[in-house]
C-alpha cells in the first residue's frame, strides 16, 4: 500500500470538531493488522493545528 501521509505535509481537516482547519502532519503511525489480509491497515496521524 502506498504511504501518502508523510511528515511535514500540510493538510486540511474535513471531519470532527477541527473541520475546516489547516494542520501539519507531525508523525504518521502505520500499524498493520499482521498477516491477515482481509483486515485493512489502520492509518492515523498526529497533526498540529492552529486555532
Amino acid at each position: 500500500m502506498v504511504k501518502f501521509l508523510k511528515p511535514n505535509k500540510a493538510v486540511i481537516l474535513f471531519q470532527g470538531r477541527l473541520a475546516g482547519r489547516k494542520g501539519i502532519i507531525v508523525k504518521a503511525i502505520d500499524e498493520g493488522m499482521g498477516d491477515n489480509a482481509s483486515l485493512p491497515e489502520s492509518r492515523s496521524t498526529r497533526a498540529r493545528t492552529r486555532r
